[in-house]
């Protein structure tokens, strides 16, 4: 009785950091910073959207992350769990809603759909990962 509590335990240990890995690729740390006329691009939300599928059998994840006060981020998987993104090629979505507030109307999407909804940003992530995925977005695309 007591070897198989033993190997339970044992089994438990072995299995149990599995459970908690990345379902595709191992992520690499990924930031940048986004400006727009080369100034800070505050409040914007950004996504890496997979360009490929990845390998069968192991799905590529969207990584999304929130610009500061001076344009900077940093990718986060969409699982919650891990920091960055795959090494791979991805489409890039910035975006900014306004919803309004205290009396003022929304303004709904900021930036112009060729950086968002109809994304013409590329960029691949390196095995090592980066921390220049800049991108500078004109005031017209």
């Amino acid at each position: 009785m007591r070897l198989s509590v033993r190997l339970s335990c044992l089994a438990l240990l072995v299995v149990a950091p599995l459970a908690c890995a990345p379902a595709g690729p191992t992520p690499v740390p990924v930031s940048g910073r986004i400006t727009s006329n080369n100034r800070p691009l505050a409040d914007a939300d950004v996504v890496f959207i997979p360009a490929e599928g990845g390998e069968p059998g192991k799905p590529l994840l969207t990584s999304s992350g929130k610009t500061d006060g001076q344009g900077r981020y940093s990718l986060k998987l969409d699982d919650s769990r891990h920091d960055g993104a795959a090494p791979g090629d991805y489409k890039v979505q910035i975006s900014i809603f306004d919803r309004g507030g205290e009396g003022r109307p929304p303004r709904g999407q900021l930036i112009p759909a060729a950086y968002n909804r109809n994304t013409t940003l590329r960029i691949t992530v390196p095995p090592s990962g980066t921390t220049q995925a800049d991108f500078n977005l004109p005031a017209r695309p």
